[in-house]
């Protein structure tokens, strides 16, 4: 998946530098939430990926992006990796992975 530049022009009064970065935002509360991290703000850590938070809404919201959920029993794992794990030894419930035809040379694809 390719990713395309775009330059924008923006007048420069439009723009909030942080002093103490390279970092520049459009919206000065944008700033102020980044400067939060040069101050030592964020109380809030994620128990995953060690990254860190000022408000416990964010965190919870963050924390969303690890989850992984049994579709046999409903379990949440912290990743998918503990996920494939529980489903292949340890799930109550024995549900079969999808089965997906794809059409390959030689090998006929059921109609």
């Amino acid at each position: 998946r390719g990713c395309m530049l775009l330059e924008v022009k923006v007048p420069a009064d439009f723009l909030h530098p942080c002093h103490q970065c390279t970092r520049v935002f459009s919206e000065l509360d944008y700033l102020e939430e980044h400067m939060k991290t040069h101050k030592g703000l964020l109380k809030f850590e994620c128990d995953i990926c060690q990254k860190k938070f000022s408000e416990a809404f964010n965190l919870k919201r963050h924390r969303r992006l690890h989850m992984a959920i049994c579709p046999g029993c409903d379990r949440e794992f912290k990743d998918i990796q503990a996920l494939t794990f529980h489903r292949a030894n340890d799930c109550p419930v024995n549900i079969p992975e999808p089965v997906v035809a794809v059409k390959e040379e030689g090998f006929p694809c059921p109609e």
